[in-house]
């Protein structure tokens, strides 16, 4: 995947494209635990061979997207956008296309 996020603290990831990014859990981004907020990023053209093609939140991670937009991701089996698992949006704001990806659904959890 592109990021692995798995801390106690806060994590910034600002004015990325993360693209093309492939791994079993949150193709793009996998936030394990902790604080993320991302800002101004592009997710698009990732894969995740189960759960979120462009991100997965997990264990009580508290994610913020902010003017973000999220594309083109896969997921085998669901998530193709974001995979959520007692996690926590935060004030999100998303642009997003569900057109493409083999799991198309932008928000799944368990």
């Amino acid at each position: 995947g592109g990021f692995f996020v798995n801390t106690a603290g806060t994590v910034v990831i600002s004015d990325c494209n993360i693209y093309a990014c492939t791994t079993y859990f949150g193709g793009g981004v996998y936030f394990e635990r902790g604080t993320a907020r991302l800002q101004r990023c592009r997710i698009h053209g990732n894969r995740a061979d189960r759960y979120g093609g462009a991100a997965c939140i997990r264990n009580g991670a508290q994610v913020s997207f902010e003017d973000c937009t999220v594309s083109g991701n896969q997921a085998v089996w669901h998530g193709g956008g974001l995979r959520m698992e007692h996690g926590l949006f935060d004030d999100s704001i998303l642009w997003c296309s569900l057109t493409d990806g083999k799991s198309q659904s932008l928000l799944t959890g368990p």
